[in-house]
């Protein structure tokens, strides 16, 4: 553990992340790759950021190191539908080595001193993001306690449109002041089903006055913490069928980043009446938005979807989203 990061700590760090942004280039090239450059500004930037470190022997050069980082939702926060208040999770880890038993090897160690590092600092709960196309690692991380958790898949603009049939009469439009009910009724129906499986899934009491603000900002054209809100319905009958609550947001190429560089549409929350599934109305949902990534000249959507919900891992595969990152988490000590 270190009080501080020095300028040769962040060397060291930057020539692992080189090491390891070449292999995850043969693994996934749609994982972010940080520059040096930008790794050494953000460890600068850190006053006292401790830095994990493991080596296969003492003294010799570290082939491994995470950057812990607590991350502390707001009270009134929907994020707390899935996350806890207080997060331990990790700006990055990076390790390296000549094979894949010593990454894995190197990755172990890391992650006992993750571990170690946590219960020091007691937060609510732990998450740890590993890219889902690289080795894998769900037994490795369930000896700490990790389990399976989600995935956080993307789909990319380019290609071809999908051409699903659409259900007869089924309109698809923005969301309108009147839907508001019936938006958040969906919304709180995609949490609560959630709840008997997630560690951390709750229905937080602020759900609805924080999705009713996103409304209102999409219906004024404003933007909510740099994003622009945009949420659509699926109505038969005149009555909403589904929803899907989306923001348009510019990711930065940074430490941490889950996505390349670029404006992509984010789906937070996606729903359709229970008694309606099945029928085709999710997909032509989901054709919809792919529909708005074009017209937006987004880079591509991403979102999450519960490893758990084998339903839901069947339909988004199908509509085109692939893992990018497979999310694991444990409740706090």
């Amino acid at each position: 553990m270190h009080d501080a990061v020095t300028s040769k700590e962040i060397d060291t760090v930057s020539v692992l992340a080189l090491a390891q942004n070449r292999r995850r280039l043969l693994a996934d090239i749609r994982i972010p790759r940080p520059k040096p450059s930008e790794i050494s500004a953000y460890l600068a930037q850190q006053p006292h950021g401790d830095l994990v470190w493991s080596t296969q022997r003492a003294g010799a050069v570290p082939r491994g190191v995470a950057v812990p980082v607590l991350v502390e939702h707001p009270e009134d926060s929907d994020a707390l539908a899935y996350w806890p208040r207080r997060n331990g999770t990790t700006a990055g880890v990076y390790v390296s080595g000549r094979s894949e038993q010593e990454h894995r090897s190197t990755l172990f160690c890391v992650l006992q001193k993750l571990d170690a590092h946590w219960r020091r600092f007691t937060p609510d709960g732990v998450s740890f993001m590993w890219p889902s196309r690289d080795f894998k690692v769900a037994d490795m991380v369930s000896k700490f306690g990790l389990q399976l958790d989600a995935f956080f898949a993307m789909r990319d603009a380019i290609g071809s449109a999908p051409c699903h049939a659409r259900p007869p009469d089924l309109r698809i439009r923005p969301a309108l002041p009147p839907d508001l009910p019936s938006l958040i009724r969906l919304a709180e129906e995609v949490v609560t089903a959630h709840i008997p499986y997630s560690p951390f899934a709750r229905l937080p009491a602020s759900l609805g006055a924080r999705y009713q603000e996103r409304l209102t900002a999409q219906w004024e054209h404003r933007t909510v913490d740099g994003a622009r809100p945009i949420s659509f319905v699926a109505e038969l009958d005149a009555q909403v069928v589904a929803m899907a609550d989306c923001r348009i947001v510019e990711e930065k190429s940074c430490v941490g980043a889950l996505v390349p560089h670029g404006k992509y549409l984010y789906v937070n929350s996606f729903a359709v009446t229970k008694c309606l599934r099945g029928t085709g109305i999710g997909t032509a949902l989901a054709d919809h938005l792919h529909g708005n990534v074009l017209e937006e000249g987004c880079c591509g959507s991403y979102l999450w979807f519960s490893a758990y919900n084998r339903n839901a891992s069947r339909f988004w595969r199908k509509a085109g989203y692939v893992p990018l990152w497979s999310s694991f988490q444990r409740r706090g000590e």
